[in-house]
C-alpha cells in the first residue's frame, strides 16, 4: 500500500496538471522572482540553478496512480538579509499564485522561510533566508503528477 505525500495535489491524479508543464511554469516563474529581485535588492550572483538537462523528472506513486515528480534548486544568492524576507516572500507569491500556490506555511523564527502549497495540483515552493550567511534559496517540489502527453523531452523518461 502506497501513501500519499502531504503535498501531493487535492485534485483526482488525472485531473492535476501534468509534470512537464508544472516544470516549465515553475522555472519561468522563479526565473520572474530572481529577475524581480534583481531589480529590487541589486543584480544578485545566483547559483544553484537546476534545469531538466541537469537530471529528469523522478518516479512516483499516489496510491494507485504512477507519475513523475520533479524538485529542482531554483536559485541561491548571499547578499540579502532575512529582513528583506517579508518582500522577497511577496514577490514570489505575486509570481506564484497564477499557477494555484496560494496556501503559505511561514515557519519564521529567527530565519525566514516559508512553503506555498497548491493544495489542488500539489506541490510546493520553498523561500529561505537564512542568517548569519545571509544565504537565500528558491526551490521546488510538485508532488506526483501525471507524465506529459506528448512527445517526452525529458532525458530520462
Amino acid at each position: 500500500m502506497y501513501e500519499r505525500s502531504y503535498y501531493d495535489g487535492n485534485l483526482p491524479f488525472n485531473q492535476r496538471t501534468d509534470v512537464q508543464t508544472a516544470h516549465t511554469e515553475l522555472t519561468a516563474a522563479l526565473q520572474r522572482v530572481r529577475d524581480h529581485i534583481d531589480a529590487e535588492y541589486g543584480p544578485q550572483d545566483w547559483t544553484d540553478i537546476e534545469t531538466l538537462e541537469d537530471r529528469g523528472f523522478g518516479y512516483c506513486r499516489d496510491r494507485d496512480n504512477e507519475g513523475k515528480k520533479d524538485a529542482r534548486n531554483q536559485g541561491r544568492t548571499f547578499t540579502l538579509s532575512v529582513e528583506d524576507f517579508p518582500a522577497i516572500a511577496e514577490i514570489v507569491m505575486e509570481e506564484l499564485k497564477p499557477l494555484g500556490f496560494t496556501e503559505v506555511v511561514d515557519f519564521s523564527d529567527d530565519e525566514g522561510w516559508a512553503d506555498i502549497y497548491n493544495t489542488e495540483d500539489g506541490g510546493y515552493v520553498t523561500v529561505m533566508i537564512s542568517e548569519p550567511d545571509q544565504k537565500f534559496s528558491l526551490m521546488y517540489t510538485t508532488g506526483c503528477r501525471p507524465e506529459a502527453t506528448g512527445p517526452s523531452t525529458s532525458p530520462s523518461q
